[in-house]
Parts: structure tokens; C-alpha cells; sequence
């Protein structure tokens, strides 16, 4: 497969590979205390600004982020990911997860069409420990924390039509059940549709693995 850069695709042009599953859910996973928990931790560490894939940052993405690094939450989300990877049938070799990325949108937030995985391993170049080189995204997820009536808008939405329609976006999980995983391949073209009322939580990490051969 040749070297590709997320970058260089179209938002709706087709992804590199094609999987019969194109996300896995795992509804109500993880409990409302633990989700409470997840929260009240993401609040607590220092939030910056989520970057994007272009320098036009105010109409790609607006959200605020903070990372997460606590054993407990790894060991309770991680599980999940595995176990989506062989019953969606991806089976992809993965060997690492990357630091979990808490999410607040508030009024405003959003997240435009992107893809998680770039088309190249990561480097010495990119802003991740050493122990990340040589490997790239291949897995994603995304945990619902916040109760499904406390905001409006910020949907998240999966690209997984057939190239050429023009209806493509389907919404991963429709009721949004707070505490459900929805796990999919880092290379679904994906966005945050923007939040209306209230403000939306969220947490999101990464399972990379060495390149496809």
C-alpha cells in the first residue's frame, strides 16, 4: 500500500481500506459513577485548546481538551477495544494505546469531517514519546459521558456509505446512552456535529500498531 497523508484526502473521498463494520458499540459499558469519575478527572487537569489538521483551526474544530494518564481509566476502557477489534472481525495488529484525550464541547463545539490515522508512522518529528515510533493509529474510540438530555447537537457522525452517495454521515449511536463505547477503524472519516445547548463530555484515545503491509 503506498504512503498516504490523512491530510491529502477529500472529507468524503474513500477510506484506504473498506471493513464490513465500520464501528463496533458497546452500549452502556461503563457505569454512571465511573463516568462521574472520568469527568470529574478531565475537569481537574489543565485543558487546552484541541488542534487540527489545518491552520484554519476556528472552522475545522472547536473544542477544549485535556489528557488523561490514570491507570484505572486505561484498564477500564481498554478491554473494550480489544474486544470490538475481533468482533467486528478487524483483527488488526495493534500493540500500544495512546494517551486518552478528554473532550468539552460547549455551545459552538464541534469537530469537522477528519480521519484519526495519517499515512505515516510516527517519528522522532511528532510530539509523542519514542516508544510510539514506528507505529500509527488504527483503532478508535469514543466514550459518551455526559446524559444524553443535558445538551443538543454534538452528534457524532461516521462516514460508512458507498462512495458516490451523497447521504453518507450515520449517526454511531443515535440515543447516545451515556456510558456507551463506540469503537471503530482510525481511518472512518468522522466529525462532532456542532453542540447547541448544553455541553457535551466526552473521552477518546487511540490503539496503534505497526503499519499495514
Amino acid at each position: 500500500m503506498p504512503t498516504l497523508d490523512a491530510r491529502s484526502w477529500p472529507a468524503h473521498a474513500a477510506p484506504p481500506m473498506m471493513v464490513s463494520e465500520p464501528w463496533w458499540l458497546f452500549s452502556k459499558a461503563i457505569s454512571a459513577d465511573a463516568c462521574d469519575r472520568i469527568v470529574e478527572l478531565g475537569l481537574s487537569h489543565v485543558r487546552e485548546r484541541g488542534i487540527g489538521r489545518t491552520d484554519n483551526l476556528d472552522d475545522e474544530r472547536q473544542t477544549w481538551i485535556a489528557w488523561i494518564r490514570e491507570d484505572w481509566v486505561y484498564k477500564l476502557v481498554e478491554p473494550f477495544i480489544h474486544a470490538a477489534n475481533v468482533q467486528a472481525e478487524w483483527r488488526f495488529d495493534v500493540e500500544r494505546m495512546q494517551s486518552l484525550q478528554f473532550g468539552i464541547y460547549d455551545v459552538g463545539g464541534r469537530y469537522d469531517w477528519h480521519r484519526d490515522m495519517t499515512g505515516r508512522p510516527y517519528s522522532a518529528k511528532d510530539p509523542v514519546s519514542e516508544t510510539f515510533h514506528g507505529l500509527l493509529r488504527k483503532i478508535s474510540y469514543s466514550l459518551q459521558l455526559s446524559e444524553p438530555t443535558s445538551y443538543d447537537g454534538g452528534d457524532l457522525e461516521l462516514e460508512a456509505g458507498v462512495p458516490g452517495n451523497t447521504e453518507r454521515a450515520e449517526k454511531a449511536d443515535p440515543e447516545r446512552a451515556r456510558g456507551t463505547m463506540i469503537v471503530f477503524p482510525a481511518f472512518i472519516p468522522h466529525r462532532i456535529t456542532a453542540v447547541t445547548r448544553g455541553v457535551r463530555y466526552s473521552l477518546v484515545g487511540w490503539l496503534c500498531g505497526k503499519p499495514w503491509r
